[in-house]
């Protein structure tokens, strides 16, 4: 599981729901859970890693295409919003990759209305460790091929209308720049 990012303590981008939720995990399978934490770690959030049981790596920064390569080398990335009425630029990043998703994110919000559309991966809410468990279990299922598994099956339509390049299509045509000759400027 990889996160690349800046923690913070706050709620909206806290790890501590995931990090308690690896904890409550039988060590049977937390010790199959391998966490890499790539960027900086703010100064409120550094206590959050204290005496963890859990495998956790934190990188620091990394060069762009080494953390991309940590990326590529996952089985699950992991995204941290903890409120339900936004997302992050990080969430279509990460649907880019073709990696499946854990979002640690209210029920019902945009996370997971994006998530369903693309079928780009699970949610469980920050409140619920159980829920976190659960995903966990599910995406380690289906990363090893176990049978029954839930398969990982992104919508490659839905995923492409999220790319960064249609979304400024839209939003010059909403916008009307679309309309408007260039004026060589």
């Amino acid at each position: 599981v990889t996160y690349l990012g800046t923690l913070y303590a706050n709620p909206v981008y806290s790890p501590q729901p995931y990090l308690d939720a690896l904890e409550r995990m039988p060590p049977s399978w937390r010790d199959r859970i391998e966490t890499r934490f790539i960027g900086r770690v703010a100064a409120d959030a550094a206590p959050l890693f204290a005496g963890r049981r859990a495998r956790i790596l934190q990188t620091g920064f990394l060069p762009q295409r080494e953390a991309f390569r940590h990326l590529e080398q996952s089985h699950c990335l992991l995204l941290l919003i903890g409120t339900p009425t936004v997302h992050s630029g990080k969430l279509f990043e990460y649907l880019a990759t073709g990696i499946p998703i854990l979002a640690i994110t209210p029920r019902g919000g945009e996370v997971e209305r994006v998530l369903v559309e693309t079928r780009g991966g699970w949610c469980a809410a920050p409140d619920d460790p159980a829920a976190i468990g659960h995903a966990l279990q599910e995406i380690y299922d289906c990363a090893s091929g176990q049978p029954g598994a839930r398969p990982f099956a992104p919508d490659p339509d839905s995923v492409a209308a999220c790319s960064r390049e249609r979304l400024t299509l839209e939003l010059a045509r909403a916008t009307g720049l679309l309309d408007h000759p260039k004026t060589g400027d």
